[in-house]
């Protein structure tokens, strides 16, 4: 226990920050966009952390800041390929109402032919032009009588909705998710040597154990609006699979722990955001998740230019 120091229950805080706003991003903004968002934003702060707190790690700068560009331009190319292959099917499920609307509003046509006045009836009042848009006040029911300037009838509508507040939520945890992940092993960096490595991950577990029953709660509590004791757990359904997750995670992590203690944190954190590479991979050949011709178009570009840029960033820190 030589090596549990604050640092390492700094780190454990912060993995559990970064957890609990990745999952929560991804209720927001969907899977994909929330991961891509967030390993483009670790890989960011933790190649600017480890550029200024450890002088030397990076050697060859265009090299290495080019790799980060196209490790992030690939990010963005597999997390396009989510979200793309999520549009195609809702499109394909929008389609067959569109048409059944359609061929009701030609039925109902064809019933009311023979009223002279329903195609005047049909017509807008006023083009376009000739309506001012205004956000509703929060004391203004929809529906209500108003004049915009010049006495021109106000066309009202609710101003922003809660898709777009969701999606402004998702955007800013998923953000978090990447700031606190990137600096998960920032505090390292301020431990003995003898402490730097694999022998560090006992510190960083500690800190885990410690931190996430209070995030667990504090963040079920905002949620739900009022304090519970008990939280909705489903041990049976959730023990197996999250224990295999948290066995594959420290797996990664530790591996991470040791090549940031030799080759640094700006080098080492950035090339393990690749793994959503291998994220996706998981989601085409188990899930068949992307079936469409554009994403697998993203995704297997996205890969190459992810390639490139873990080879530059990895020349970009040789001496």
């Amino acid at each position: 226990m030589q090596c549990v120091s604050k640092e390492g229950l700094l780190s454990g805080v912060l993995f559990v920050l970064s957890n609990t706003a990745n999952m929560h991003a991804i209720q927001h903004i969907g899977l994909h966009r929330a991961v891509g968002i967030g390993c483009g934003t670790a890989a960011l702060v933790s190649f600017a952390y480890g550029a200024v707190a450890e002088p030397g790690s990076v050697t060859r700068w265009p090299q290495a800041i080019l790799g980060i560009a196209c490790l992030i331009t690939g990010m963005a190319s597999i997390a396009a390929a989510g979200s793309r292959q999520q549009t195609i099917e809702a499109a394909s499920h929008d389609q067959p109402q569109q048409r059944h609307s359609r061929s009701a509003a030609l039925t109902a046509a064809a019933a009311d032919s023979s009223n002279p006045t329903a195609a005047w009836m049909q017509q807008p009042l006023l083009d376009e032009e000739h309506y001012v848009d205004v956000a509703l006040p929060a004391h203004v029911k929809a529906g209500s009588a108003q004049s915009g300037p010049a006495g021109l009838p106000v066309r009202q509508h609710p101003g922003p909705s809660r898709a777009q507040h969701s999606a402004i939520k998702g955007l800013l945890l998923a953000v978090l998710t990447g700031v606190f992940g990137g600096l998960i092993l920032a505090p390292m960096d301020h431990v003995g040597h003898e402490c730097r490595g694999l022998p560090y991950q006992a510190s960083l577990a500690v800190g885990v154990l410690l931190a996430a029953p209070v995030v667990t709660y504090c963040t079920y509590w905002l949620h739900q609006h009022k304090v519970r004791l008990a939280l909705p757990v489903q041990p049976t359904a959730a023990a197996v699979p999250g224990i295999l997750a948290g066995v594959v995670f420290t797996a990664g992590i530790s591996s991470n722990m040791v090549a940031s203690a030799s080759i640094g944190l700006a080098i080492a954190y950035p090339i393990m955001q690749a793994g959503l590479f291998v994220a996706g991979l998981w989601g085409i050949l188990l899930y068949h998740e992307l079936y469409s011709l554009v994403p697998h178009l993203l995704y297997w570009s996205g890969g190459v230019v992810l390639a490139v840029g873990t080879v530059l960033v990895a020349r970009g820190g040789q001496d």
